[in-house]
């Protein structure tokens, strides 16, 4: 068994203070950078309100420029600058202040705007107009309006780093009172870390769903918050070149507004489910079991997708970044509807191999189960506890093994094809076709179209502009790429025919056809293995088949689910007479096994 090992230098709880402290600076940095942004916009209001009462004067204007700031950056600003002079009251007065905002900036045109309209009234004779502060008549300025712009950036500004700021701070007090109720809980437990999380603790876990929810719905908040601003600043500007690379920012937000509207019809569609382990913990080298309760009557045709995962969490500082180390999916095809049909318990019966890590700092244990259904899809996510214990063995028990397999039986050839988004064209004793046809995966199609018009509106934007050539070039030997995925996405399509007297292969995307054929002894195995394509947390799988001379050619790719991409490769080894291609999976019986009843 594992056992945490006791801090006794106290150097452990000496690094927690440190970084809390260090988060709690961090969170009053933004949350007075916010304050202050949110005073300075309050007061433009105020002088702006006090400016209505100031006394429209007439002026004299000597002087009108506008001045141009660079940045280490390579970025301009302007600030508009003037002279003039006025009469208050019989005093004679000078003064250099144009606008309520002063300073320089690049918002919009305004400063340019102002200086033009001095400029031409310096050609007509100097004359313009002032509006004089009556309280103290050293104080005027030559325009009174209140930058619309300007205060939209400075409320957006103040929002943003005070909303980052005071959200740190109570999530920084949340999360330590949590830290502190753990270290608690782990001192009575130490060989118990599944014991230091109440929901571990209870085996009663609940989706994250709320938590996602919330999450997307800030994250796309903020994206908003900060890219319209700055695309409308860009519209005013007129700038054509940079406006089409700021462009592409507010449509990822509406793209992500879009998809926090997705979860949030999601959430209020399935509530929350819940995962009602049978034993508290999932045993490495052993099995990870229990019931799914959801809280609504749920039908797919499909049946319900069960996917575990082992992710190893990794950052560099700047960046984190997960990484899937163990996964095993299963698929029930059955109704699960309790006898009222408002809820639905899903079984779940996983076996984790013996050399996985356990729970615990960065490695996580992630149940997810999904069913595709007219409307809002059902999908719920659990972190598991999954840890090393004296019941752990590198031989899994073979009632155990039984008792899995039975969750996931194999499902009629011809349902399992209709899963993988294929056409059945032959079923014959002798041979099989499989025809998988253009736009089988609409979502991921969906999703990369809507990247690669995105980063197409970014190249052309950067080709406009006065960037160096390298920049557009490797910009738009990326579009290429997406482009060219995109393309093989949308139209390849793919025949499989497979039997006794071999496998026959042809595919195309735009051009001719290609055919490849093998006999029926030059196969040796068909193995299944990620492609390379990910979404999220999604993985999608490639069927190969390795011929006994050491050729190996990929049959179908981005199937995206395991286990039918698993039942399918079976299937072609069986009909091939591949040996060890005879599923072992048994029929799925009425009854659950006893101990999850």
């Amino acid at each position: 068994m594992n056992k945490p090992a006791p801090d006794t230098s106290g150097k452990a709880a000496a690094q927690k203070g440190s970084g809390f402290g260090c988060l709690i600076v961090f969170a009053l940095l933004f949350a007075a950078g916010g304050t202050g942004i949110g005073a300075l916009a309050v007061h433009d209001v105020w002088l702006w309100v006090q400016s209505r009462h100031w006394i429209e004067t007439p002026a004299r204007l000597h002087a009108a420029k506008l001045e141009t700031h660079h940045d280490s950056d390579g970025g301009n600003t302007f600030e508009a600058t003037a002279t003039y002079g006025y009469t208050f009251k019989g005093r004679r007065y000078q003064s250099q202040r144009i606008a309520l905002q002063t300073g320089a900036d690049n918002i919009g045109s305004y400063q340019r705007d102002r200086v033009a309209e001095l400029k031409a009234a310096l050609q007509r004779g100097g004359k313009f107009r002032c509006y004089v502060n009556p309280d103290d008549p050293s104080r005027s300025v030559l325009f009174r309006d209140l930058r619309g712009g300007f205060l939209a950036l400075k409320l957006t500004m103040a929002l943003l780093f005070g909303l980052v700021g005071f959200g740190l701070l109570i999530g920084a007090v949340i999360a330590r009172r949590k830290e502190k109720r753990k270290e608690g809980v782990a001192a009575e437990a130490p060989d118990a870390p599944w014991l230091w999380r109440d929901d571990w603790k209870t085996g009663r876990i609940r989706t994250t769903a709320g938590y996602d929810a919330l999450f997307v719905t800030l994250f796309a908040f903020f994206w908003n918050a900060i890219s319209w601003p700055v695309f409308l600043i860009g519209l005013n500007d007129r700038q054509k070149a940079p406006l089409l690379v700021v462009g592409a920012f507010p449509l990822i937000g509406c793209g992500l507004m879009a998809w926090a509207a997705y979860v949030w019809l999601r959430r209020l569609k399935w509530g929350v489910s819940e995962f009602e382990m049978a034993a508290v913990p999932g045993v490495i080298g052993g099995p990870l079991a229990g019931f799914i309760h959801a809280p609504a009557g749920i039908q797919p045709a499909d049946g319900f997708v069960l996917h575990l995962r082992c992710v190893r969490r990794t950052s560099d500082g700047e960046n984190t970044s997960e990484k899937t180390i163990w996964e095993d999916e299963k698929r029930i095809v059955r109704d699960l509807t309790t006898s009222d049909g408002q809820h639905t318990l899903i079984p779940v019966q996983f076996t984790i191999p013996h050399d996985q890590p356990s729970s615990g700092d960065p490695v996580k244990w992630k149940l997810r189960a999904q069913a595709k259904v007219t409307g809002v899809d059902y999908n719920a996510e659990f972190e598991v506890p999954v840890f090393r214990t004296a019941a752990s063995s590198p031989q899994v028990p073979a009632d155990v093994e039984k008792s899995a397999d039975r969750y996931s039986p194999p499902v009629p050839f011809a349902e399992l094809v209709q899963c993988l988004g294929a056409r059945l064209e032959e079923d014959f004793p002798d041979r099989r076709t499989i025809y998988f046809p253009m736009l089988r995966n609409r979502g991921m199609i969906g999703v990369l179209g809507f990247i690669t018009a995105i980063w197409i509106s970014i190249c052309v934007g950067i080709w406009m502009s006065s960037a160096p050539l390298i920049f557009p070039i490797v910009f738009g030997l990326f579009g290429a790429l997406l482009v060219g995925a995109l393309v093989y996405a949308i139209f390849q399509r793919t025949r499989i025919t497979f039997g006794k007297n071999g496998l026959v292969l042809t595919w195309r995307v735009l051009g001719p056809e290609r055919r490849r054929e093998f006999g029926p002894k030059e196969i040796s195995s068909v193995e299944v293995a990620p492609s390379g394509t990910q979404s999220g947390s999604k993985t999608f799988w490639k069927l190969t088949a390795n011929a006994h001379d050491g050729r190996s050619q990929t049959l179908i790719s981005e199937l995206p689910n395991r286990s039918d991409a698993q039942q399918l490769a079976n299937e072609i080894e069986k009909s091939l007479g591949v040996q060890g291609g005879e599923s072992s999976a048994i029929s799925l019986e009425s009854e659950l096994p006893a101990d999850l009843r």
